[in-house]
């Protein structure tokens, strides 16, 4: 099951540090399941994931040619791409200074086709265009502030950008408009100023939470004779 798991959700991260003083690289590799997105300061998710990306300088490296601290310049990647990804929005922090959760309504908008190619490592050996396209094919809404709210799920039936969507609320079931999707998943800023009091504005208020994109061309699923005989038996 672990291995069905990671065939369909497991992608990896390279992570390159080149030491400023002597130019040596060191590379390393970290699978993961899901992305994790800001959204304060960012309208859009290729922002925020170009962000994550973005190079990075770091003080006080210890550098195993240099023998010393030194100072390095850090760029990562991803190397391989899952054949569905998953990208949590960072719409809940924690304000120190008033001790207390918020809900960033901020608009954070997001396309349902998502090319992930700008985000690979330029290393690795080209596939054709559409390997790198993503359809949105589902997204979790949460409705509220910090404190209380709910959850609702999008879910797209045809995995098309104009397919048709199904919305779950609970045991409610119902087709989903395309006409609300921006208005019900990009969120808006919250004009009366404090975000964690309980008017009909707050709770009223609709952002997208994760996000569920599908390779459009799918890598085959490494199926073992274990998995196989799960798969008959479940």
């Amino acid at each position: 099951m672990h291995k069905i798991f990671q065939n369909l959700f497991n992608g990896t991260i390279i992570n390159v540090c080149k030491c400023l003083q002597c130019g040596v690289l060191k590379t390393t590799e970290e699978s993961f399941f899901d992305i994790s997105l800001k959204v304060v300061g960012f309208s859009n998710l290729e922002e925020s994931f170009s962000n994550l990306i973005q190079n990075e300088i770091i003080q006080n490296y210890s550098c195993d040619q240099c023998k010393r601290l030194t100072t390095v310049q850090k760029q990562m990647r991803l190397k391989t791409k899952p054949n569905v990804l998953f990208f949590y929005l960072n719409r809940f922090s924690y304000d120190q200074k008033n001790q207390r959760n918020n809900k960033v309504h901020s608009k954070f908008e997001f396309k349902k086709q998502f090319n992930i190619k700008p985000y690979i490592d330029n290393r690795e050996q080209e596939t054709e265009s559409l390997d790198y396209e993503y359809i949105l094919t589902g997204v979790v809404v949460h409705k509220g502030n910090a404190n209380s709210g709910h959850y609702v799920s999008l879910v797209n039936a045809d995995k098309t950008t104009d397919g048709k969507w199904i919305e779950f609320d609970d045991s409610n079931v119902k087709i989903f408009s395309n006409d609300k999707f921006e208005e019900t998943c990009f969120g808006r800023p919250i004009l009366s100023g404090n975000e964690n009091n309980q008017s009909e504005e707050v709770l009223n208020s609709n952002s997208a939470y994760i996000l569920v994109y599908e390779k459009i061309v799918k890598k085959k699923l490494e199926l073992n004779s274990q998995i196989v005989q799960y798969l008959k038996n479940n």
